[in-house]
């Protein structure tokens, strides 16, 4: 983690199959001074980390097309020879057997969509700061802002 102004730049790792909503967390995190790496798929994920230096958070959907975000973690944890890696879910299924999985595995938190930015910025903030700012992976409902027309949200300009 390095600095730039009084907010800490994080490396994070953007895992999610729904590439508009991958796209949309990629820009606006990089518009706050963070580096980010965007992926697809499991593989992807894990062939672009390769090569460079660990990721300070992973951002990942549990669901993807060659795998799920459990085994990512899994593998991406012994890529980095055990480092731990705080990690927060996103999914769209929040019953318990998905809850348990991903605590099982080792996501400190767990995010039901859909959801905001401020959701997701919170919770990377709170994990790079070692602290969660709500219990681990407690499957609250979300309170849900939904764009008009399903239109999503204007990005910053960079």
């Amino acid at each position: 983690m390095t600095e730039i102004g009084s907010q800490p730049s994080l490396r994070l790792l953007i895992v999610d199959d729904h590439a508009d909503s991958a796209r949309a967390l990629s820009r606006l995190f990089r518009h706050e001074g963070h580096a980010v790496i965007t992926a697809h798929t499991m593989t992807g994920a894990l062939t672009l980390v390769v090569g460079q230096q660990p990721v300070d958070v992973l951002l990942s959907d549990i669901d993807l097309p060659d795998g799920d975000g459990c085994e990512l973690l899994r593998r991406l944890r012994a890529f980095y020879g055990g480092r731990d890696v705080p990690a927060v879910a996103l999914s769209g299924l929040g019953d318990d057997e998905t809850v348990r999985r991903c605590r099982e595995v080792g996501f400190r938190q767990f995010l039901l969509k859909p959801l905001t930015f401020e959701q997701v910025r919170d919770e990377v903030m709170a994990l790079a700061g070692g602290r969660p700012s709500q219990p681990p992976l407690a499957p609250a409902a979300p309170v849900v802002i939904r764009p008009l027309g399903g239109v999503p949200a204007p990005l910053p300009v960079d």
